[in-house]
């Protein structure tokens, strides 16, 4: 457990400077997160996602896993909706709906899928991540976009969503073997840099516009609820009978699964709550704890997966 626990800490150290590096710019630059925000979603992130895609080998038998993690991270995003409809009737059920879906995979789920169990576990990570990025693509923006505009407007803002057609490109280059070149990979790759660095600067960026109300706890106990409790409970329900009633995926798929179920909020929370103006202080905040947690919460759940799985 300690080494798993070290992993994690080296893994994200640099992640907590880059945030302290973001509340510096805000506080003291004034560096605005609504600037930040656009660039991240209509640029940096279809690239990164057209780079993964292109680079990463597509085959039949893989082709189903991210619907693994698509299917349960919509219902949850529609369960939490509703559940936070008791407490909020504004923009908050939104974000919080999207966040209860949402995993950090980038910088929990794949190191750790490639550090414990070595290259094989960790291409079937980056395949089930996709259904993530499938969902924050689709029905995650739609619901943040619904905290703010009318159902036909949610819709149109989704269509021109460039991930969306990123996703796309990427799986049409494979089925016509279309070879990109070295060149376009390396010009990806500064893409994905950009991606890590302003993510989380982000996140510093929208802690230092924090007030004292910012810390909702009601907010924070539900998306910790929804992310640490309720999405690996019903991944371990999917696993279990998968293993002893379907047998339709291996014990590899399984491990993956459940480690991703359980990785902390995504940083992209904040960037949508940005671009939409969807309390982004109250879920940098959330995402700040979550990681924090994660720390802790990750190497106890790798632990019960590892018990699981024998």
């Amino acid at each position: 457990m300690s080494s798993i626990f070290t992993t994690l800490l080296i893994k994200i150290l640099p992640l907590y400077l880059l945030i302290a590096i973001g509340y510096i710019a805000g506080k003291y630059l004034k560096v605005q997160k609504e600037s930040l925000a656009p660039l991240l979603i209509y640029i940096i992130t279809p690239m990164v996602v057209l780079g993964t895609i292109t680079s990463t080998h597509l085959s039949s038998t893989f082709i189903s896993l991210p619907f693994l993690y698509f299917i349960p991270a919509c219902v949850m995003c529609v369960l939490f909706y509703y559940i936070a409809g008791f407490f909020y009737k504004d923009s908050h059920r939104n974000i919080l709906a999207y966040a209860s879906g949402t995993a950090n995979t980038g910088y929990f789920a794949l190191p750790l899928s490639l550090v414990l169990f070595g290259p094989t576990y960790f291409n079937v990570a980056l395949f089930i991540s996709l259904g993530g990025i499938l969902y924050e693509s689709t029905i995650g923006f739609f619901i943040v976009a619904r905290g703010s505009f009318t159902y036909k407007q949610s819709l149109y803002k989704v269509l021109k969503l460039p991930t969306l057609y990123a996703i796309i490109l990427g799986v049409v280059v494979h089925i016509y073997n279309i070879s990109l070149g070295q060149s376009a990979a390396e010009f990806f790759n500064y893409f994905k840099g950009a991606y890590i660095v302003l993510g989380m600067m982000l996140i510093g960026v929208s802690l230092s516009h924090v007030v004292k109300t910012s810390l909702d706890k009601v907010f924070t106990t539900l998306a910790f609820v929804a992310k640490f409790v309720v999405l690996p409970a019903i991944v371990i329900g999917m696993v279990v009978l998968d293993k002893y009633m379907f047998h339709i995926f291996t014990a590899d798929v399984h491990t993956v699964l459940l480690i991703m179920s359980a990785v902390p909020i995504a940083s992209n929370t904040v960037v949508l709550a940005t671009l939409f103006k969807t309390q982004p202080e109250k879920m940098a905040v959330t995402v700040l704890l979550s990681t924090v947690v994660g720390l802790v919460y990750m190497p106890v759940f790798v632990l019960v997966v590892q018990v699981l799985m024998l």
